[in-house]
């Protein structure tokens, strides 16, 4: 395995019985060190069972998901469900608390998380820590989690749908964390999204899927560098790259 891949899946099968149509069929995916993977398409057509295989929550009825043996590689997952990833019997602090202590880590919270936001934790998150999970507003849970998986320092990051819940301030801010991951830890993540226009402000490259079985219909790379901000969004080469997304798509559903 080439030293710059971290995971691998290789004719990789899947189906949740042995009776049930199959969700993957053969699939062959790479995550390399650095890559930033945004998946595009329709409800229901495997791109979460994907994640779910990518980062090892679930086994391949087929084929073998391989990882570098290179380098220990650290791995964190933010789940679609925000609502039940937080232990709601732990106050926030304690809820971070433990992917510190997964990884031995002799920060404290508020450190960690000035290591993420690149200065001062913002006032609410700082008002949060002492609060329970149940007391938060949806878009402030499902921003906690994503805080909860950056303090981790993964090399490889699952994200499912981490901004659909998010207003626009608050997906500003976790626009933000992310680009300060891409250029400070130089990290690597696959993100299922289903707003065009989060996948233009996570990724390198759009991978536009459809299915089931998952099938991968085309790469879209996207035309801007990091960091990110929502202005770049207008631009002509995002205009451009974004009506191919859609012509991709507008085929898959020609072809039915």
């Amino acid at each position: 395995m080439n030293d710059d891949l971290l995971i691998e899946l290789r004719n990789v099968g899947f189906s949740y019985s042995d009776t049930a149509r199959g969700v993957l069929y053969k699939c062959n995916f790479t995550l390399g060190r650095s890559d930033r993977i945004a998946l595009y398409g329709p409800n229901g057509c495997g791109k979460s069972t994907f994640l779910y295989l990518l980062a090892g929550l679930l086994h391949p009825s087929k084929g073998k998901r391989v990882v570098s043996s290179s380098s220990q590689i650290q791995t964190a997952f933010v789940f679609q469900d925000y609502s039940r990833s937080l232990l709601n019997w732990y106050s926030v602090e304690e809820n971070l608390k433990l992917a510190l202590q997964s990884l031995g880590d002799p920060l404290d919270v508020k450190e960690a998380l000035s290591n993420v936001v690149g200065e001062a934790p913002p006032d609410w998150a700082t008002a949060a820590l002492q609060k329970y999970p149940y007391q938060l507003s949806g878009g402030q849970r499902q921003l906690i989690c994503l805080l909860r998986a950056l303090i981790s320092c993964p090399s490889a990051l699952f994200l499912d749908e981490p901004l659909s819940s998010l207003d626009v301030s608050h997906k500003r801010l976790a626009v933000q964390f992310l680009c300060r991951a891409a250029v400070e830890r130089d990290a690597a993540w696959v993100i299922v999204a289903h707003d065009l226009d989060d996948c233009f402000l996570t990724a390198d490259r759009i991978l536009v899927v459809d299915g089931p079985p998952l099938v991968f219909r085309r790469w879209v790379d996207v035309p801007l560098g990091w960091p990110r901000d929502y202005q770049a969004l207008s631009s002509k080469k995002v205009q451009m790259a974004r009506e191919h997304v859609y012509e991709v798509l507008w085929q898959c559903n020609t072809n039915v």
